[in-house]
């Protein structure tokens, strides 16, 4: 049986054709030249773990197998986004400056792509913005994210969920798995969307599409880790330890009220730099970290039954809206970076394939997060780091508004509504 109907054709009239290049042009020249200047200046706190990238990847050329005969902290197949770049160069010296070039330029690439499915996605299903808003979105977040946008590979895992996102609008479950499977193989994090999708395709007792969905996960888990698993079964989960080891990120929703508590005077705190980031050191950050768990698993419960409920009663009028399995898409994702001891920039890229195709308001407002973001880091991040006052209090700004979306995505805004039905009846 096949999913339930979920595409609508938009009306809008499209932009011609030589005005989607451009836009196209605008989002690849920004991720360029803003990251070209960050070459030529040696920005090794943008550039800094492509360093590992770079090592990891050239090990992996000259034969050497992941976590048997050296060390990796990211899941196997984020290799294929490390080891791309090499392939760019064309014969030239594999140098490290000649590594950021291609990996800059292969970021530009992937954003260009991801740009486009954005688009191709808002011509063909009604979501929030019409397909010309939904790409100016998209390049407007591009540009505003430019300052480290393109020195992680997190562009890679979200052009593969956005990939199974769209395979799931275009009722190809089996597609979607693969991709989401891909996906997780590559950063982990995609995994949190395989509950909303199975559910999704489970509405009326879609059995053969959520066996598909599964099937299509499990099949590209098993292609990217049986391989590693039987070199070195002992060692192919050590970056889930390694992880596991880290404290509390400094820009995270826990270090952030700790920092906030600090700055008031009802707590001491201070940082401390290890496994690669800056981390709160503080006596009630250990019980933070020990309870994280129990509130992700409450914050995704919730996601879980508002998705289930919401998506049962449109199934019941024959149609899930397609918009609908785009909220409970980023609400997983929100509620998976909400409750993380670790909240690095990079995160939000998590976001960007879908934070375009959001109605208006939570779009703008998921905008206006990543633009707080980019103020902190890098303009703010060494004064965060000296526990100034006003960086503290723009992290808790940051961190604040995005919780609330989440709760505004979550709820579909019945609070804001009866709120503004009461004003007006008073």
């Amino acid at each position: 049986m096949s999913l339930p109907v979920v595409s609508v054709k938009a009306q809008n009239t499209p932009l011609s054709r030589v005005h989607c290049i451009i836009l196209f042009a605008i989002q690849f020249a920004a991720i360029v030249l803003i990251g070209s200047q960050d070459i030529s200046a040696t920005n090794h706190y943008r550039t800094g773990d492509l360093w590992i990238y770079y090592q990891d990847s050239s090990r992996l050329l000259e034969g050497k197998m992941p976590y048997r005969d050296f060390a990796l902290e990211y899941p196997p197949f984020a290799l294929a986004a490390f080891t791309f770049p090499h392939f760019m160069l064309l014969g030239l010296n594999q140098t490290f400056y000649n590594y950021l070039w291609a990996f800059l330029l292969q970021s530009a690439i992937i954003s260009t792509v991801t740009a486009w499915y954005v688009r191709r996605l808002a011509e063909k299903v009604r979501f929030g913005l019409s397909p010309d808003l939904s790409l100016i979105a998209y390049c407007s977040l591009v540009i505003v994210t430019a300052f480290y946008l393109p020195w992680r590979y997190d562009l890679f895992p979200a052009l593969l969920t956005m990939l199974a996102f769209t395979a799931l609008i275009n009722r190809k479950p089996l597609g979607a798995g693969i991709w989401l499977g891909l996906g997780t193989t590559a950063k982990l994090y995609p995994i949190v969307l395989l509950p909303v999708f199975f559910l999704f395709c489970m509405v009326e007792s879609r059995k053969s599409a959520g066996l598909k969905l599964v099937g299509g996960f499990g099949a590209a888990l098993s292609f990217c880790l049986l391989p590693l698993a039987a070199l070195s079964p002992t060692a192919l989960l050590s970056f889930l330890k390694y992880h596991q080891m880290r404290g509390l990120e400094i820009e995270s929703i826990p270090a952030g009220l700790i920092l906030l508590a600090h700055a008031w005077g009802l707590t001491s705190a201070s940082v401390v730099v290890n496994y690669g980031a800056d981390h709160i050191v503080s006596a009630s950050a250990p019980m933070l970290i020990r309870w994280l768990p129990l509130v992700f698993a409450a914050l995704f419960g919730i996601v879980l039954w508002k998705a289930w409920s919401r998506f049962r009663n449109e199934g019941k009028a024959g149609q899930i809206e397609s918009a609908t399995l785009l909220t409970y898409t980023i609400t997983a994702l929100l509620a998976f970076i909400i409750a993380n001891k670790v909240f690095s920039p990079q995160y939000l890229i998590w976001l960007l394939p879908f934070v375009p195709l959001l109605r208006p308001r939570p779009a703008l407002s998921l905008l206006a997060v990543f633009a707080l973001t980019t103020v902190i880091f890098p303009y703010n991040f060494s004064q965060l780091c000296s526990l100034a006052p006003g960086a503290i209090c723009l992290v808790n700004l940051r961190n604040g508004i995005l919780a609330f979306i989440f709760s505004v995505l979550v709820f579909r805004l019945p609070l804001v509504e009866r709120l503004k039905a009461f004003l007006v009846s008073q």
